[in-house]
């Protein structure tokens, strides 16, 4: 079930990445993207999600809980947790940047300074 499960989610990667990666979006071309990197966040984000939630969890004030969070703001917390905490290659304004603006692609006002405050502690925990 599990093997099964792992296996549908690397083709909605790989159908995401046909669809998207060189595509274009009102007239705009994407800009290229590095399909080996995207694959290991998308598989990394899915095999490490019960480290990641403990990251994320850990910094969120006593009064909230995982679970009361919005799932796409989850999502990008997580993607971007994997970057903060396993991909030393990548900048930390670059990952808290990049994460901040996914989460103004989908939210206009407290998701995104969410997102923001939140990757920040963590990158404070695990990159100094």
């Amino acid at each position: 079930m599990a093997e099964e499960q792992e296996h549908i989610k690397l083709e909605r990667s790989d159908q995401f990445k046909d669809f998207r990666f060189g595509s274009e979006f009102d007239g705009i071309p994407f800009p290229p993207a590095d399909e080996a990197f995207f694959r290991d966040l998308v598989e990394s984000v899915s095999q490490d999600k019960a480290r990641l939630d403990t990251a994320i969890s850990d910094r969120l004030a006593s009064t909230w809980r995982l679970e009361r969070i919005d799932p796409l703001v989850l999502q990008i917390l997580r993607a971007g947790a994997y970057e903060l905490t396993s991909r030393k290659d990548v900048p930390t304004a670059v990952v808290i940047t990049q994460y901040v603006d996914v989460a103004h692609a989908f939210y206009d006002d407290q998701e995104p300074k969410f997102v923001n405050g939140l990757l920040d502690r963590l990158a404070k925990d695990v990159r100094t």
